[in-house]
């Protein structure tokens, strides 16, 4: 078998594993594995925007954590073959407890609001959706997602630190294209007016493929009273100072 037909082969196996994207997005050689949908952090997302959020190509499941003045969302893709779902948890008030529990089943069309969402998610599963979000274990040279343990591992070299503002940003470049940021990290502490904590994947690579991840802002908070949010902001801001 000629080398062509062995590496044809060989991506087909990486696209149907769900180890590579199946749709290429863009023509300089970035894929993508979203079939539908867009997810805009700065939007707050509601029960009714749940519809429009992103579904996947194959069976890849993700979360996202978002933060916004006084709202906070822990968004879950569930998209196993047996059933599909996108799930919202949502506390109005930053005190921790779970108002709002919705599902949109994106196969059916088909909402459907928990009536005791407290009881759906308590405030310390809501607590531990955060923690899993922010500290997702990833490979730091080749990383999928961000996550804190690479923020944790790029402020150690205070060449990847610059100041902005009330705080700072964190930048992972590609060692092979030096000029582009694979990962960025924002963190900001406004005072009476909250924090800023953004996560930002733009692209990893899969074999030969770059690929854009189907969440780029795994993290988003603005402005936010979250307050795991805030002694996240500040712990960080306390680590970096010991490098920059």
């Amino acid at each position: 078998m000629s080398f062509k037909k062995v590496l044809y082969v060989f991506l087909v196996l990486l696209i149907f594993s769900g180890i590579m994207p199946a749709e290429k997005l863009y023509s300089d050689n970035v894929y993508t594995n979203i079939k539908s949908g867009v997810y805009i952090p700065k939007e707050l997302v509601t029960a009714g925007k749940l519809k429009f959020l992103i579904v996947p190509y194959s069976n890849v499941n993700y979360k996202f954590y978002q933060s916004i003045g006084k709202v906070t969302n822990i968004v879950l893709g569930n998209f196993n073959r047996s059933a599909k779902k996108i799930t919202l948890i949502s506390d109005k008030n930053s005190d921790g407890v779970v108002d709002i529990v919705a599902h949109w089943d994106p196969d059916l069309k088909k909402m459907e609001l928990e009536k005791f969402p407290e009881k759906y998610c308590s405030s310390e599963k809501f607590a531990a959706y955060k923690k899993e979000i922010i500290d997702s274990k990833v490979n730091l040279i080749n990383p999928e997602k961000a996550s804190l343990q690479l923020l944790n591992h790029l402020i150690k070299d205070a060449a990847n630190i610059s100041r902005n503002k009330n705080g700072y940003r964190v930048v992972q470049k590609d060692l092979d294209a030096p000029g582009r940021e694979r990962t960025v990290f924002y963190l900001a502490d406004n005072g009476v007016n909250g924090v800023d904590l953004l996560f930002q994947h733009n692209y990893y690579y899969a074999g030969i493929k770059t690929v854009k991840p189907v969440i780029q802002y795994p993290v988003y908070c603005k402005d936010s009273f979250d307050p795991f949010a805030k002694e996240l902001v500040k712990k960080i801001i306390k680590n970096i100072s010991k490098y920059y």
